[in-house]
């Protein structure tokens, strides 16, 4: 298993594809139930000129590229990926306490049936306060 990194900085619009290579890849493992709405380019779309240019965003580095990240904004944590080789080497949780430090009430949303996820957070102090049928967001 890869050692926790203790490299983290603010990405830039070049870390993008690394960036929406890592949500596609890791989404896909941990949810793999979710439905796939929109095709890599798109994602790439959406992380270049929607997620860098209007959220704060964090990456982790190891081994030389790019492992993981966090965006956030304010007090709502937006997204959080961590590359599928590096899950339970740490870098998830030193991105999550970057923000948690950042900010002063820190929520988030995640998918029921996303228990890793639940669970990793719940271990991080965050308490489960709605739950809802999903009709809500982009996937149902």
């Amino acid at each position: 298993m890869p050692e926790p990194s203790s490299s983290i900085r603010l990405a830039t619009t070049s870390d993008a594809a690394a960036i929406a290579d890592i949500h596609r890849a890791a989404r896909a493992e941990a949810m793999p139930w979710l439905p796939v709405l929109h095709t890599p380019a798109e994602d790439l779309s959406f992380f270049r000129q929607n997620v860098l240019p209007q959220e704060t965003v964090l990456v982790a580095e190891a081994d030389g590229r790019i492992c993981g990240f966090v965006a956030f904004q304010k007090d709502w944590l937006n997204h959080l990926y961590i590359a599928t080789e590096y899950w339970r080497a740490g870098q998830g949780t030193a991105l999550l306490h970057r923000v948690q430090t950042a900010s002063t009430r820190l929520q988030l949303w995640t998918f029921q049936d996303n228990h890793r996820a639940r669970a990793f957070y719940a271990k991080h102090g965050f308490v489960e306060v709605e739950r809802t049928d999903g009709a809500g967001n982009e996937e149902k």
